[in-house]
């Protein structure tokens, strides 16, 4: 499996630099800015894909599970950590 941090539009790409920030944003602007990165038109995902983090957006109710789950499809695209 390739590294999809190097590759241009993906979502690993996108949340790289979320994943810096994401410690001083509150759980609402965290979560707003994950969605706009997910509603982009330009990025380079399907849109299976793009539902299936909505879906798991809509399950989360704080910062930290919101957290956890950019960092671990960060560790995933960087095919470093499975995704369950």
């Amino acid at each position: 499996m390739i590294d999809l941090s190097t590759k241009e539009g993906t979502i690993t790409q996108r949340v790289e630099s979320l994943i810096s920030t994401m410690e001083n944003l509150d759980y609402t602007t965290l979560r707003n800015n994950f969605v706009g990165i997910l509603q982009d038109r330009t990025l380079r995902a399907s849109q299976e894909t793009r539902d299936k983090w909505l879906f798991h957006l809509e399950r989360n109710r704080s910062k930290l599970h919101l957290m956890t789950m950019i960092t671990n499809l960060y560790l995933a695209g960087c095919n470093l950590k499975t995704i369950r």
